[in-house]
């Protein structure tokens, strides 16, 4: 799920309505991988990470993303990757997927395309739960 504010400074915080538990904050656009453990939400806007108000109107949305379960695997091999760089295909095609493992535990994964307008759906391969979703950073 994306949550937006039509200002591009605003922060918002996702919270659990159940709980109150906070499940995700950051600068709009925020990005989540929602749960259904996590039931309703509540989402605040504020101006910044201080919680500061402005009796200012802006639009906010949230969209809703199943993600994709592309039906081709392109490379048809998996893919070790390493420290660094790592360059997945070089001919890939919006609608496919590969797979990919070798990962160092705790690293962090920038995930990229060519295309400036492309999406990318991280799936888990045991189960293929969505792990990640978001257009080309």
């Amino acid at each position: 799920m994306i949550f937006s504010s039509s200002v591009s400074s605003d922060y918002i915080t996702i919270q659990r309505a159940g709980d109150n538990t906070v499940i995700a904050h950051g600068v709009t656009p925020l990005t989540i991988n929602y749960l259904s453990t996590d039931g309703n939400l509540k989402v605040h806007i504020n101006t910044n990470a201080a919680c500061s108000t402005q009796n200012t109107a802006r639009i906010s949305s949230v969209v809703q993303l199943c993600g994709c379960l592309n039906p081709i695997k392109y490379p048809p091999t998996d893919i070790n990757v390493n420290l660094g760089i790592n360059t997945l295909s070089t001919v890939q095609w919006a609608g496919d997927y590969n797979v990919t493992k070798g990962y160092l535990h705790g690293a962090l994964c920038i995930y990229s395309s060519s295309i400036a307008t492309d999406y990318i759906t991280i799936r888990k391969a045991s189960d293929k739960t969505i792990q990640y979703q978001t257009l080309v950073p």
